[in-house]
């Protein structure tokens, strides 16, 4: 052996202990594989999934065919991995079924797909996490194999009131399974299309290089669904799973009676007001009830950002109130129950009762000659005071010249209508069958 052999060697081992050291320190992040494939002949992953893919026996063979990965050491990670393909240039280029292991080269991909779905994550912020049951395996710009997972984050959508719409941003990136921190350039692009309503969403298509480095699809629409889907396609990983994004929609809040008699008798205010929003004077809403009658369905927001009407059953049993336009907007429905009218249906009773037996009384005292049953009139006077009262309650028009309460609330309003009535029904039909028994 020559000198210039000796020193060689000196050298070489020189350099390997100085590296050594320096690893061991913590002062050097990596050491050249390929210095350490030629000497120690030892893998060049550094993680224990990376070791646990990579097959140290076929380092030797990793600058002609790239690093040799483990398919039953993927197999079992995955927790009994499904279809498993190899992707050059988006282009499957070979079936690895029966295959011991598989090469993956710089711009290749290994997709392995999992036997469970992605299950969406939400912090307390409330963004919403989801990553693909796909496993990815690349090599980063170092050559270094890494393990990786399509991730898309969302914090939803929200209404913008000077624009009048709802807008938000889709982040879509690539995470390093075994350290979710980590960052760095990948050794190839993963293009991920983008599907949604027409120009809701920019960019439509994405080309992902680079580790945890997240990039933004805006969203800007009108009239979202809830919740609002963004569907992801990407040729590598056919598992994305889609985008629902929240639509957060501004409150409005519903306030009336819980509880009213029904069969049309008692009434109720209706109001609207902004929880987490200014409803602007001048716009209108439009308002629905179930099992009842509204005065008006679309009401307009007055200047005090409030918007007002009436409500009134129809029925028995219990009316759903609910603002269903502009759609933007949100309120939870209200539920009034519409009882039956024991207190409306007593007072008119006893006061038609009341009145009719009165005149009945009066007008059998002037009667000194001839005896006549007064029954009927009295009984015509009860029918007629509560005819009309209830007549007055369900809105309906009534003649002039019945004084009709100036609001028809509470038991005396009843009360005093059916009194009226019921008298000057008896009293009518007094005169009526007097002249024509004279006659």
């Amino acid at each position: 052996m020559g000198r210039a052999s000796v020193i060689s060697g000196l050298l070489l081992v020189s350099a390997i202990a100085v590296d050594a050291q320096q690893l061991a320190a913590g002062q050097k992040e990596t050491v050249d594989p390929r210095l350490l494939e030629k000497v120690l002949r030892v893998p060049g992953a550094t993680t224990r999934a990376h070791a646990a893919v990579i097959d140290p026996n076929s380092q030797r063979r990793r600058a002609e065919e790239g690093v040799m990965v483990d398919l039953g050491a993927v197999r079992a990670r995955a927790g009994g991995a499904g279809e498993i393909r190899v992707v050059r240039e988006n282009q499957n280029v070979e079936a690895p079924a029966g295959q011991d292991e598989v090469a993956l080269r710089r711009g290749d991909v290994l997709a392995v797909r999992r036997p469970e779905g992605a299950q969406p994550t939400v912090s307390p912020e409330g963004v919403t996490v989801t990553t693909s049951q796909t496993i990815l395996y690349a090599l980063d710009s170092s050559q270094r194999a890494r393990e990786l997972g399509l991730v898309h984050r969302t914090a939803g959508l929200h209404w913008q009131s000077e624009r009048a719409r709802f807008t938000g941003e889709l982040l879509v990136g690539l995470m390093d399974r075994e350290n979710p921190q980590a960052t760095g350039p990948l050794g190839v692009k993963i293009p991920v299309q983008l599907l949604a309503a027409p120009k809701s969403i920019n960019p439509e298509a994405l080309e992902l290089d680079s580790i945890g480095d997240f990039k933004a699809v805006n969203i800007d629409i009108e009239y979202p669904d809830s919740p609002f889907r963004v569907q992801l396609i990407s040729r590598i990983d056919l598992d994305l799973p889609p985008a629902d994004l929240q639509v957060f929609r501004p409150q409005l809040q519903l306030t009336t009676a819980s509880t009213i008699q029904g069969l049309g008798v008692q009434e109720s205010d209706v109001t609207v007001t902004g929880v987490n929003t200014s409803l602007p004077p001048g716009q209108t809403l439009t308002l629905d009830l179930e099992n009842g009658w509204l005065a008006d369905r679309n009401v307009t927001v007055r200047q005090d950002g409030t918007a007002s009407t009436r409500l009134r059953s129809n029925w028995l049993g219990q009316g759903t109130l609910r603002v269903v336009a502009p759609s933007m907007y949100q309120a939870d429905p209200r539920t009034i129950q519409f009882t039956i009218p024991v207190r409306f249906i007593g007072a008119t009773l006893f006061g038609g009762m009341l009145g009719g037996f009165i005149f009945v009384y009066m007008l059998k005292g002037k009667e000194s000659r001839r005896k006549r049953s007064h029954t009927w009139d009295w009984i015509a006077g009860v029918i007629i005071g509560f005819g009309v009262t209830t007549m007055a309650y369900a809105g309906m028009k009534l003649p002039e010249f019945i004084p009709m309460p100036a609001a028809l609330t509470g038991e005396v309003a009843p009360f005093a209508l059916s009194f009226i009535c019921a008298a000057a029904g008896t009293t009518l039909i007094n005169a009526i069958v007097g002249q024509t028994k004279s006659s």
